[in-house]
């Protein structure tokens, strides 16, 4: 598993310290996690796109799989960032919803029936093991 520390959304005006030590620890705990089970965490400081780049020059991948972000400006122009990197390797970027916001929603009408449906959804439950 990985996951990767971007800089820049950090580094904007309304990101605090309190953000970054948040992340740490959450990582660690689930990098914990995932030793109990066979895995682990493999944690890639830089910028999104030039992390992705380097790991897929170490290994290519043929999907990228996480979660849509709810975030600033510069976590958006990132977002666009890896999609333009994701285009020019024909790699499937999997962006799974974990909040009520809805990128790229037409109609904000429809906002409380997506956000109902969505928290209606049972949550997983994590492996016992990995690998």
């Amino acid at each position: 598993m990985l996951v990767y520390h971007r800089t820049q959304p950090l580094a904007a005006a309304d990101a605090a310290t309190q953000h970054y030590q948040f992340l740490r620890e959450s990582l660690l705990d689930l990098d914990a996690a995932l030793r109990k089970r066979g895995g682990g965490l493999r944690i890639e400081v830089g910028e999104a796109v030039d992390v992705l780049e380097r790991l897929w020059q170490e290994s290519t991948f043929s999907a990228l799989y996480s979660h849509q972000e709810t975030g600033n400006w510069p976590s958006f122009q990132r977002d666009l960032a890896v999609q333009r990197l994701c285009r020019s390797h024909s790699l499937k970027w999997h962006e799974f919803a974990q909040f009520g916001v809805v990128r790229r929603l037409q109609n904000r009408n429809v906002w409380q029936a997506n956000w109902e449906a969505l928290m209606a959804k049972p949550c997983l439950d994590p492996p016992t093991a990995l690998g």
